[in-house]
């Protein structure tokens, strides 16, 4: 990676952090004067392509280029389900400030009461705690990365690194997720104890949610943009069809948000090196469709014979299973193609600069 100068990178940031808020103020002046439909999703396609063209600001300007990207991804989905009348911009609550600050940051604020009674809204309706619990989180994740850099440097074994780069993936991703009410956004993954909760429960939520619904909702309800439609009473033999029809249509959206998932990585890894994965990255995702129907079947299995393996027991099997998956996918694509080096050098330049600020206001200090 070629040397950055300190000056152009902040004057791209300046530039970039212009641009979102503008596409804010525009998105905003636009909702409160038209109706979901076409008229917003032509709305959002300036959005939708500045974000898309935003990484390439700093591609070749810093080793850690491309790391936005996953957040750009995520306003794109948010953005696009706004237009469709979903997710939490489509709400009439907010005003200019908060409408900003849900498009922008990687926050998912609490759903309410109209959420629970429809049983939708997976952990939306659950709150994520307050500023003290939250700050005390973020002490803990910072606490976490630097115990997992000084775990890195007497080099493991490779599957014992890659468990370390997950856990700090988490602490990373984590990090701008920690205050406005909001939903949880990662609830100790390490803890899942099958596949479904680790996606559906515990692993990058924000990501989860706007997926939800912007994809999965949609092929749940046969229609992209929501609508207020009166329920329909049925038969028993309408009733046992539409159930079968709902299953496949639960399993057809399970497998849209993988494939949507796999595609945003893709191109996540394609800003961050210009190169494409070789299809590991769509291999890691795609495996958790059959992964999961698997998981569903034998757990039928089990119930029906009355056996339930105890939690750690299903834990290790949860997290076996996709550590040595992504060891042949996700990791192997990183690590052929220096994303996880250069991420790490990333990180250990920010504890670095974290020291010499801390140095020198303890410096400062002393002088006094």
């Amino acid at each position: 990676m070629p040397d950055w100068d300190p000056a152009t990178y902040c004057e791209r940031l300046a530039s970039l952090l212009a641009g979102c808020l503008l596409c804010a103020s525009w998105l905003f002046s636009v909702h409160v004067r038209s109706r979901p439909g076409l008229s917003r999703l032509a709305a959002a396609l300036p959005v939708v392509a500045f974000n898309c063209g935003a990484p390439l600001l700093f591609r070749r300007v810093a080793s850690s280029a491309g790391a936005g990207t996953a957040e750009d991804s995520e306003i794109v989905t948010i953005v696009l389900a706004w237009a469709a009348n979903r997710g939490p911009l489509a709400a009439d609550q907010w005003n200019m400030a908060p409408f900003a600050a849900i498009q922008l940051a990687p926050i998912s604020p609490m759903e309410g009461a109209e959420a629970r009674a429809h049983g939708r809204g997976g952990r939306q309706s659950e709150h994520a705690g307050g500023a003290g619990s939250m700050a005390a989180a973020f002490v803990a994740k910072a606490a976490l990365t630097v115990v997992g850099l000084g775990l890195v440097r007497l080099q493991p074994p490779q599957l014992v690194l890659e468990f370390l780069y997950t856990i700090g993936l988490y602490a990373i991703l984590s990090f701008a997720m920690d205050g406005m009410q909001v939903s949880p956004h990662f609830d100790s993954p390490w803890s899942s104890t099958s596949l479904a909760d680790f996606w559906s429960r515990r692993w990058d939520l924000a990501a989860g949610n706007t997926l939800r619904q912007l994809v999965y909702e949609p092929v749940l309800e046969g229609r992209l943009v929501r609508t207020a439609a009166p329920p329909l009473r049925a038969t028993r033999g309408a009733a046992a069809s539409a159930a079968k029809r709902h299953r496949r249509r639960r399993l057809v959206g399970s497998a849209s948000c993988f494939l949507v998932s796999a595609a945003m990585h893709e191109l996540q890894f394609w800003y961050m090196t210009g190169r494409h994965s070789g299809g590991l990255m769509l291999a890691f995702f795609l495996a958790q469709v059959p992964l999961l129907s698997g998981e569903r079947q034998l757990g039928g299995v089990l119930r029906r014979r009355g056996l339930q393996p105890p939690a750690p027991v299903r834990a290790a099997a949860t997290l076996g299973t996709l550590l040595l998956l992504s060891h042949w996918t996700f990791w192997l694509a990183c690590n052929r193609h220096g994303v996880t080096a250069a991420s790490l050098a990333s990180v250990k330049g920010s504890v670095a600069a974290g020291r010499q600020l801390a140095a020198a206001w303890l410096a400062w200090l002393g002088a006094r």
